[in-house]
Order: structure tokens, then C-alpha cells, then sequence
């Protein structure tokens, strides 16, 4: 994973907001959090090879009988601005306007996955994209701070979860479960294009997978590999509850054929 500049307040304040479960604030006499209509609440781009940086644009819509007035679009690291066209914007019954979010790229590649949080009257909501980094015909490694970050990681499995590594390993695990889960802190190692050779793809893997495997991978990690302990008594960012939520997806997508799958433990 390739490292980003330290956070801003603004993005502090994005991931304050995620945790908090995207707020909701007081809203506007005839708006509902489905006063803004958005072009798509998830896009996904692929960049030219060498691109120094990647370019989204996000198309709203005023869908409610009052004004919307947007406050701030927050990005979820430093790496990322979003710029609108004033602030506070203020969007009249009908008009239409665009976001757009600028990613510096240098030193990174593979998918990077972005998020806007959007504080309006309207409420809060959340834009993803996902920018997909074509690998560099000759790339400097004196810059690829990926390999950095890898061999940082075989010395201290857990550093993933601190620095600017936890941006893309930690924090986004904030709130979610499950798939979504999986998606935001399994898939960016075991999915990635450019995995690591010791990384495995968990399609591949033989024999037993049962809910013990699994917890026993999750919560504790492997010591000497890259693989770090996601469970929070071990240094983690993953709450019990995660673990088991994680556990029942994997169940389920990676179970082999003709076992049933176990349903979900009592606590």
C-alpha cells in the first residue's frame, strides 16, 4: 500500500463522522436524506499509465421542494481534495451542480478506494470511487512506497494499523461488518492485482475452513508473515462482534462444496 499525506482535520472530522454513524442532524422543513440525488454514489475509474494524478467528478441534484445548503465534502485522506463550487453551496429547489475530487497519485498503485463525506442540511452521505492504477512500465523503487510499506510489515505485522498504513487497513474497517468488511480490509491485500506472493488467495486455499480456522486467522494473524492479528486484544482494529460478522461472510463465500454453512454462534 502506498502511503499518504498525514490527515487533515477535515479528514479526522470525515472519519469522527463515519464512526459516529453519519449523524443526523436537524433537517430542513420538506427535505429528507433524499433531497440530493447524486449521479451515482460509487464510481470507478482507470487511470493512463504514469498518471500523476486521477480526477472523479460527482453530478447533484436539488430533488426537494427547499433549498439544500451543502456545508462540506470532506475526503477520506489527505492524499484526496474535494472541491465545490462555493462554501457554504447552496443549491435552489431543482439546480443541479459538481463535485469534483482530485487524488495524487505519485507512488501509488494498484486500487486505491476514496470516499466524500458530504455534510448538507440535508444530512450526511457518503460517495466512493475507486481508482484503479495501472502497474508502471519502470517504476523507481527509491519511490514505491508500497514496497515500503511491505517490507515495513514483515518486521512489524502490526504496522499496518498505525501511520499512514491505517488509512487503508484500519480505518476503514470503522462501522462496518460482513461483506462490507471484508470488501474494505480483506479484499485490498487478497484481491489486489499486484498481491504480494506470500499473500494467498483465499478461492485457493485447501482443505478444513471451518469458523475456527477462520477466527483463529482473523484474531490472531500469522507471526512471519504478513498477515497481521485484527482482533483488538491483539493490537487490532476488529471488535468481537466484527470477527463473528467476518466470519459468518467467509462461511458462506469460501465455504467448500457440499458442507453445509454453520450458522452464526450465540453469545
Amino acid at each position: 500500500m502506498a502511503s499518504c499525506p498525514p490527515q487533515t482535520a477535515g479528514a479526522r472530522r470525515f472519519w469522527a463522522a463515519l464512526v459516529a454513524g453519519l449523524c443526523w442532524p436537524a433537517l430542513a422543513y420538506g427535505q429528507t436524506l433524499d433531497a440530493l440525488g447524486w449521479d451515482s454514489m460509487s464510481k470507478e475509474i482507470r487511470t493512463k499509465t504514469n498518471a500523476t494524478e486521477a480526477v472523479v467528478t460527482f453530478s447533484v441534484t436539488n430533488l426537494s421542494q427547499a433549498r439544500v445548503e451543502i456545508r462540506t465534502i470532506q475526503a477520506s485522506c489527505g492524499c484526496t481534495v474535494a472541491k465545490m463550487p462555493a462554501q457554504p453551496w447552496i443549491l435552489e429547489p431543482g439546480r443541479q451542480g459538481v463535485v469534483e475530487a482530485r487524488t495524487d497519485l505519485r507512488g501509488k498503485s494498484g486500487i486505491l478506494n476514496k470516499y466524500l463525506a458530504v455534510d448538507s442540511s440535508a444530512g450526511y452521505q457518503v460517495l466512493h470511487f475507486k481508482i484503479d492504477i495501472p502497474e508502471t512500465a519502470a517504476a523507481d523503487p527509491k519511490l514505491d512506497g508500497r514496497e515500503r510499506n511491505r517490507v515495513a510489515a514483515l518486521a512489524d505485522r502490526q504496522a499496518v494499523f498505525r501511520g499512514d498504513c491505517a488509512r487503508c487497513h484500519a480505518m476503514p474497517a470503522q462501522a462496518q461488518e460482513g461483506e462490507g468488511l471484508y470488501r474494505e480490509v480483506c479484499a485490498i491485500c487478497h484481491e489486489a492485482p499486484k498481491r504480494a506472493s506470500m499473500v494467498p488467495d483465499l478461492c485457493g486455499i485447501k482443505g478444513l475452513r471451518n469458523r475456527s480456522y477462520w477466527q483463529k486467522w482473523i484474531t490472531r494473524g500469522k507471526v512471519g508473515s504478513l498477515m497481521p492479528a485484527f482482533g483488538r486484544a491483539e493490537g487490532g482494529p476488529l471488535s468481537p462482534e466484527q470477527i463473528t460478522s467476518l466470519e459468518d461472510y467467509l462461511l458462506q463465500r469460501f465455504a467448500p462444496p457440499g458442507l453445509p454453512t454453520p450458522s452464526s454462534p450465540k453469545r
